[in-house]
């Protein structure tokens, strides 16, 4: 995740400080070294060269903690620790508590994203159901768990009401078996799958300036989308071909025997 994550974050401040309008508020100095190290989302003062990258905290500690848990297994103990995932932020929240914390404490609520900690949840859930593990019952008391902590995050009912009806298209194609409308779509569908992350990492900031500029070129509303869709697709293709899968080759290849390695391996027995 990080090799793609530092090439793009410079690459979006470039874009941004050479090609974006003047009334914009450009990032500084500052805030790409704060963006680069992770630093941005714990400090109100610094800006987010991309607004999406304040996922990248929690999507990073999510995956670490994965990573060094699922040697060890849970077994029956997994479902315990998604029900504290959905339920422990409502609570630690409720009532506002973390808006009269300290200071300190609402900057690592915040930075590390953990009232979002539902929605890792209930993807292993989901996982969890299709590899046949938890039942429907189970399943379905998670996902309603899952949008009342994210109503009660975000004091928004449509969209968790939404977010809750996409959950359960995720499920159902998550179970199989597989929907042999899209059969047709499949290379789209897989390409789309294998630059997400570029995607992700690309589409918000230069995706608008991309809009922004052929809209000035006297696009309409259709050509700008067309544009910033297909010059968005072909930059995240360029990220994943020529950083994101070079680098997980390198590190796949990298066997970790270090001290650090067989502490943490002793840590988490």
């Amino acid at each position: 995740m990080l090799p793609p994550y530092l090439i793009a974050v410079v690459f979006t401040y470039l874009v941004v400080v050479l090609l974006a309008p003047r009334n914009w508020i450009l990032p500084t100095p500052r805030d790409l070294w704060s963006n680069l190290t992770l630093a941005a989302s714990f400090d109100p003062g610094v800006k987010l060269i991309d607004g999406s990258y304040w996922t990248l905290p929690l999507q990073l500690m999510a995956f670490a903690a994965a990573a060094l848990l699922r040697p060890r297994g849970l077994g029956q103990r997994i479902t315990t620790l998604l029900w504290i995932m959905i339920i422990a932020p409502v609570v630690l929240q409720w009532n506002d508590r973390i808006g009269h914390s300290p200071l300190w404490v609402q900057q690592a609520w915040n930075g590390l994203g953990l009232h979002r900690l539902q929605l890792f949840a209930i993807g292993i859930a989901i996982w969890l159901w299709a590899q046949r593990r938890i039942g429907v019952v189970h399943l379905a008391a998670l996902l309603a768990a899952t949008v009342f902590a994210q109503h009660a995050h975000t004091a928004d009912l449509p969209s968790s009401l939404g977010i809750g009806a996409l959950l359960v298209l995720v499920a159902l194609a998550a179970r199989g078996p597989d929907w042999t409308m899209f059969t047709r779509l499949r290379r789209p569908i897989q390409f789309l799958a294998r630059i997400s992350f570029g995607l992700y990492l690309l589409n918000q900031v230069v995706g608008y300036l991309i809009a922004y500029r052929l809209m000035e070129l006297g696009a309409d509303r259709l050509l700008q989308v067309a544009g910033a869709m297909i010059g968005v697709i072909g930059l995240a293709w360029l990220l994943t071909k020529y950083v994101e899968e070079p680098a997980y080759r390198a590190l796949s290849a990298v066997r970790v025997r270090s001290l650090g390695a067989r502490a943490f391996a002793w840590l988490t027995t």
